[in-house]
Formats: structure tokens, sequence, C-alpha cells
């Protein structure tokens, strides 16, 4: 009788840290928000043609060591500090929607990849997502405030923001950052995206890794990046993060909506004020 009364109180402390998890929807060992840490190193960044793959241009990059997300952001995560965000005073454009729920009905996991968010409402939600967590936010506007409130601010004020990058809390990855990892530190070549053309996303740990354990770069969502889109340098640089300006921001990803033979890391710039269903985040963090 004691037994069965033991291993009864202990399904019922397994039960309720299930409960716990589902209901907060984020745990910093939740498992859909891993890091990975990515050593650094150097390795050839390319500017490729969409199809055939051919080097438009390309430099050497030397990368300093840093941490991304093991998954893209899934709308769970997102939701949980996007609710806690809201009550904390932070404002955001949209209000993200899971995968492409909104055009056809999917079955909501909770694990399709958020979607229809703007650039700058990623922002914003880096820096909740680390105050959340008690880290140092990243992003700050050109007066030297914490970014929080991204409706007030003008264009040019957008414009301005600017990224503390030895902050260590949540933020996008760099254009070089995003493809290292993706190419397993620079050891595999361009990427053939996986998918053909879709009407569908897939949870974000529902897709193929690469040899880091990176989940969906040559699937899913296309993912906003930090840099500014713009021809590449040439010669050498050192954790290079885009020009200084733009019209648009980098996207990079397994490009749903779009046929096979597409690379990852094919470069595409789009208008920061742009949501849709195809287009979410992954964060990355510094740190040695």
């Amino acid at each position: 009788m004691r037994k069965v009364k033991k291993c009864f109180i202990v399904l019922l402390v397994l039960l309720s840290t299930v409960s716990l998890f589902s209901k907060s929807g984020i745990k910093n060992t939740f498992s859909l928000s891993d890091m990975i840490f990515v050593k650094g190193g150097s390795f050839i960044q390319q500017d490729a043609n969409a199809v055939s793959g051919k080097v438009n241009k390309s430099f050497i990059h030397n990368v300093s060591s840093f941490y991304i997300g093991k998954y893209e952001v899934s709308y769970e995560i997102w939701k949980s500090v996007y609710d806690w965000a809201v009550i904390k005073g932070y404002t955001f454009d949209n209000e993200g929607l899971p995968g492409m729920v909104e055009e056809i009905k999917i079955e909501d996991t909770g694990k399709l990849p958020v979607t229809n968010i703007s650039y700058y409402d990623a922002l914003v939600w880096c820096n909740a997502y680390s105050e959340k967590f008690q880290y140092e936010p990243v992003y700050y506007s050109a007066d030297g405030e914490v970014v929080r409130d991204i409706r007030n601010l003008k264009r040019e004020e957008k414009k301005n923001i600017y990224a503390n990058w030895e902050a260590n809390g949540y933020r996008l990855p760099t254009e070089g950052e995003w493809y290292f990892a993706a190419r397993s530190r620079g050891a595999e070549g361009n990427i053939k995206v996986k998918q053909k053309m879709t009407d569908r996303i897939y949870d974000v740990d529902d897709i193929s890794c690469n040899k880091l354990g990176l989940y969906g770069v040559d699937h899913n969502v296309w993912e906003w990046i930090w840099d500014w889109y713009g021809t590449l340098p040439s010669g050498k640089k050192r954790d290079y993060r885009g020009p200084g300006s733009g019209d648009g921001k980098i996207t990079l990803g397994g490009q749903a909506y779009i046929c096979d033979h597409i690379i990852s890391g094919h470069r595409l710039g789009v208008i920061t004020s742009i949501k849709n269903s195809f287009i979410g985040l992954r964060v990355a963090r510094s740190g040695q």
C-alpha cells in the first residue's frame, strides 16, 4: 500500500511538472528554447545565385563564438514572452500568429514557428525575452534607451536603433553567424533546400537538422537577420554585421513557398515593416 501511495505521489508531481510547462509556455529548460554553442572560426561567406548556386561575391569571414537557437522561435514561446511584455509596457506592431493558420487551417500544436511579425517586432520581442529572464537587453534607441515601444518611433528613429554586442541578452543573428551555423561552422557548402513548393509550415522540431543540431535551416520559414541588405565586402573581415544602413533587412532560411533547388543562405532584402505567413525568427546570444 505504501508503494502504491508513493508511486501515486510521484505521478502527481510529474503531471504537475508537465502542466507547468504547458501553461507557462516557456522555461529556460524547455526544449524548444535550447541554444547551441557555436565556436568561432573562419569561413568563406558568399552571395550565391538562388538557383544555380553560382557565387556572385565572397569574402573570408572570421566569426567570434556565439549561441544560436536550436529551433526557430515557436509560437508558444513567442506568445508567452509577448503576453509578459505587454503587461510590462512593451508595445508591438503585430501580435504574431502560428505558422500559416491565418490562411489555411492547420492544427496549432504551439510548436509551429511564429510568423506575421515585422523586423522591429522581432527586436522588441528579443529585448523582452532578455528582460524576462534577467539578461541585458541588446537593442537601444539612438538616445540610449532600451527599445520597448516600437509604435511611437519614427522611421528614421527605427533605422538608428543599434545593438550592444557586449550584452548577454537575446538578439537576432547576424548574416555571418547564421550562415556559419547553417553550414556547420563553414564545414558544409551551400545547402540545398529540401522542401518543394508547399502549402504548409512544419513544427519547429519536426524537420531535419544539420551537423550542429540546428533545425530548419534547410526548411520551413524565412528568418529575420540583423544585417541591412547590401553588397558583401571583399577581402577579410571579422564579425562583419552588414552595412550601416539600407532599404531592407536580410532574411535567410528554408524559404517556405519557394520551390526546391534554392540554397539556404540565399540572401533576400525585405522591407522592415513587412509581415507575412512565411517570415519568423531564430534567436542568438553573444558568448565565448
